[in-house]
């Protein structure tokens, strides 16, 4: 079958394969989000989930049961390998596998990541159907827009700072945390002086400091926020959940809690939260 173009995995891209080989296998989405797509798949590993940083196939955060890193597929020889990563499961013909343990697929076979909703089939080179959104002679411009949107989303500032997704190993975290905890701590002692000296009657109290202090104490969240969401993938880099950062509150706790963040090496290779940063 001789396709003009091919929707590319990583962000649903079309690029001309007029000269190249037709994929030997894909994944025709039957369900969910992606519902009536096809994905031609690359011979090497490719991701599953809602971090754009690991998956190849990415669902919009906060889907329903899809996670991180929620499962993976690889290829061995003319066959393909599935492997879950998840909490809330995923289903191989219609029956749950277990976590962490690799299972054999074959054209034909109906995975479901999260929930049974979001299926996929494993088919043989581009299996084209009539309302499927891979069709020869589509224009790149017919997804340009959504493309365009997805992109700046994966970068917006507001996914920067509440991103408790995914990994993050020890030298980007050192170089990220140290410095935020100093401006921080200075932050914090600025407003704490401002608001002492207002409260004592030594500092002049006018709307203008009033504002000024309101603006600061946002700024003071919006980076505890941040340096709280770096913690959070550290830990995951280590295997923990982020529910430990709260044992940085605890006496005695707190000291193991600093050596899992600045010591412990990440697990080698991917993990229940995500595939290993370093690789």
């Amino acid at each position: 079958m001789h396709l003009e173009r091919l929707i590319s995995l990583n962000n649903l891209k079309i690029f001309s394969v007029a000269h190249a080989e037709e994929p030997k296998f894909s994944l025709y989405a039957m369900g969910g989000a992606k519902n009536d797509s096809i994905f031609p798949l690359p011979n090497r590993p490719i991701g599953i989930g809602t971090d754009p940083n690991t998956c190849a196939i990415i669902y919009p955060a906060g889907t329903a049961g899809i996670e991180s890193l929620h499962c993976q597929l690889v290829p061995q020889g003319d066959d393909w390998i599935i492997k879950d990563f998840s909490e809330t499961g995923t289903w191989l013909n219609g029956k749950k596998i277990a976590k962490l343990l690799e299972y054999h697929l074959k054209v034909g076979d109906v995975f479901c990541v999260g929930s049974l909703e979001n299926s996929f089939r494993l088919c043989s080179g581009i299996e084209s159907t009539p309302s499927s959104r891979i069709m020869p002679g589509t224009q790149v411009d017919d997804i340009g827009e959504q493309d365009n949107n997805s992109q700046q989303h994966k970068k917006s500032i507001w996914k920067m700072i509440f991103n408790y997704e995914g990994r993050l190993n020890r030298k980007p975290f050192i170089i990220q945390y140290l410095p935020l905890v100093f401006f921080v701590t200075v932050l914090y002692s600025f407003i704490y002086a401002i608001a002492s000296e207002m409260g004592s009657g030594n500092f002049p109290v006018t709307t203008f400091w009033i504002i000024l202090l309101i603006l600061l104490f946002i700024v003071f969240l919006i980076l505890c926020t941040y340096g709280w969401g770096l913690c959070i993938r550290r830990l995951h880099d280590t295997d923990h959940s982020g529910w430990w950062t709260l044992g940085a509150s605890v006496p005695l706790l707190n000291f193991y809690v600093l050596y899992l963040m600045l010591f412990k090496k990440g697990t080698q290779g991917a993990n229940r939260f995500g595939s290993d940063p370093l690789n």
